[in-house]
């Protein structure tokens, strides 16, 4: 049973829309009359500075191994998407405490700027 702030694998089609590659997302909230979830997706691509609406996913903070993520990720705040449950491929892992409360700060600040 998925639950808030899981880590899990979805298929993300590329640009093109010829392929489609699983990649991680955080579960921010369950549809459960509908049978869909609100996700967020992660990048691995952590080069430039994070974006005003994006959080880091440091592999040196504590409970990091918890997300099931494999190197430092950032979460993409702008990118939301409601998916079927059934698209989901599995769970990978789930956010810690301290970085749970870092992406709802992240988020209200993102929805709350001018």
């Amino acid at each position: 049973m998925l639950q808030r702030f899981d880590v899990v694998l979805v298929p993300f089609p590329f640009v093109d829309g010829d392929n489609v590659k699983a990649r991680p997302a955080i579960v921010l909230a369950l549809g459960e009359r509908h049978g869909d979830v609100l996700l967020m997706f992660i990048s691995s691509r952590t080069e430039m500075p994070a974006a005003f609406d994006e959080l880091d996913l440091l592999s040196s903070e504590a409970g990091f191994e918890q997300t099931g993520l494999k190197v430092s990720s950032r979460a993409r705040i702008s990118r939301l998407v409601t998916l079927s449950n059934s698209l989901v491929k599995r769970r990978i892992g789930h956010l810690p405490e301290g970085i749970q409360q870092q992406l709802r700060n992240r988020i209200v600040e993102v929805i709350a700027a001018p």
